[in-house]
């Protein structure tokens, strides 16, 4: 494979590293078959077949984030020294066995062992190895390679769970489960065994590149970057993890319930699923404009506005009875969404250096997947009580604001 590597870099006419971009973002497109606005298009269709209730359905990506919390350091341990072409290949794989297993094997029971591993593996070593990749091949236009990633993963946000709704109505949501298992295979798990190399040092290649020598680079990689025991010292690096457990319990709880919010608004599902499609267009957006804002823009103020879109978004969509005011919420809650992602895109690898990236990312990870998993079964549990998502929606508002504040105060650390 180290061969078939050095082959494909000498004869890739440009920098290699915009060919990693582009594997790690399909292998996330892929991924996104776990995805929460995946999931958002089976809840209905699933819930009226079976009897179950969302807080049911919703409890198996929860368990599965719960057990993230203490998996995601593991994995970015493991990505730090086995690779991401490793971890991000043999993750896939088993996500697509996963997902097909749920077309002949449907219980509460099956669901919970089958989605929570395809769900697990999503939102720790595959999010986790598909973007640290991308920070070890950038440097100087690690903001815009970065916003760019986020892009690429919006693609797969936006066209995944509409695939899945064509799916649901030509074959039914069981068969449909078949098709993306087989669809993560041919899209994710083959161009990450192909393509993807984890390191440029590997090749005796600089990252970006940057105009030094190796010998150089070295210096420069040594003496800038932060070990993990020294971030752990980081009052910075705690304040971050904080604000993504409180951003992705907003995002990932709007995510589960959007499609089912906006069918209860009086939309049509179909209708519902392509306002999901218009949110990942504005997270794609939003990833690619603050990935390059971010390189003239203090990250404490980006970090801040992010969030003020995204809560802004949350409780446009409470009142999202008609087309255009629910493809305007998305838009907007998308924009802020993509602009939250760079907090572990771009400020850790920023703030801390790309040495011992994985590990980082390994505990911003942790506090990710508790607000991941935290979020969703929290306003399902909420609406099942109440029957509405009333309380749920202002709630997430709220959470955005104090975020928005928090992150004022997160200035780059100094050793």
């Amino acid at each position: 494979m180290n061969r078939f590597s050095l082959f494909l870099i000498k004869i890739t006419p440009f920098y290699y590293g915009w060919i990693i971009l582009l594997s790690s973002g399909v292998a996330t497109i892929a991924a996104c078959a776990a995805a929460a606005l995946t999931l958002s298009v089976f809840i209905t269709p699933m819930a009226n077949e079976l009897g179950w209730s969302r807080t049911l359905i919703i409890g198996a990506p929860t368990i599965a984030g719960l057990i993230a919390i203490t998996l995601a350091p593991i994995s970015g341990w493991v990505i730090d020294r086995k690779g991401d072409k490793f971890v991000l290949s043999i993750s896939l794989l088993i996500m697509g066995i996963s997902l097909i297993f749920l077309t002949y094997w449907i219980t509460p029971l099956s669901f919970y062992i089958l989605f929570g591993i395809a769900r697990l593996l999503f939102v720790a070593p595959i999010m986790n190895s598909g973007t640290t990749v991308v920070s070890r091949w950038f440097i100087r236009r690690r903001g815009r390679a970065n916003g760019i990633s986020i892009l690429i993963t919006s693609i797969g946000m936006g066209l995944i769970p509409v695939y899945s709704q064509f799916l649901i109505d030509t074959v039914g949501w069981r068969e449909a489960w078949l098709w993306l298992g087989v669809t993560v295979w041919i899209i994710g798990a083959i161009p990450s065994l192909l393509f993807i190399i984890s390191k440029p040092e590997n090749f005796n290649i600089n990252p970006d590149p940057i105009n030094t020598t190796n010998e150089q680079y070295n210096d420069i990689e040594t003496s800038g970057s932060w070990t993990l025991k020294e971030s752990l010292s980081s009052p910075i690096l705690w304040i971050l993890c904080t604000n993504m457990l409180l951003l992705s319990f907003v995002h990932t709880s709007v995510n589960f319930h959007i499609s089912a919010l906006l069918v209860a608004n009086g939309l049509q599902p179909m209708t519902a699923a392509f306002a999901i499609t218009v949110l990942a267009i504005g997270t794609g957006l939003g990833g690619l404009l603050w990935g390059i804002i971010s390189e003239k823009m203090k990250s404490n103020i980006r970090g801040s506005l992010t969030a003020v879109f995204t809560g802004t978004g949350a409780l446009i969509f409470l009142f999202a009875d008609n087309t255009a005011m629910a493809f305007s919420a998305a838009l907007i809650f998308g924009f802020g969404l993509g602009g939250t992602w760079t907090i572990a895109l771009i400020t850790l690898p920023n703030y801390f250096g790309r040495v011992a990236i994985g590990s980082i990312r390994g505990i911003g990870d942790l506090f990710m997947n508790a607000g991941m998993a935290l979020g969703g079964l929290s306003s399902g549990i909420i609406y099942d009580l109440t029957q509405s998502y009333d309380l749920v929606f202002p709630l997430l508002t709220i959470i955005a604001v104090i975020s928005a504040i928090s992150l004022l105060f997160t200035k780059e650390p100094k050793k």
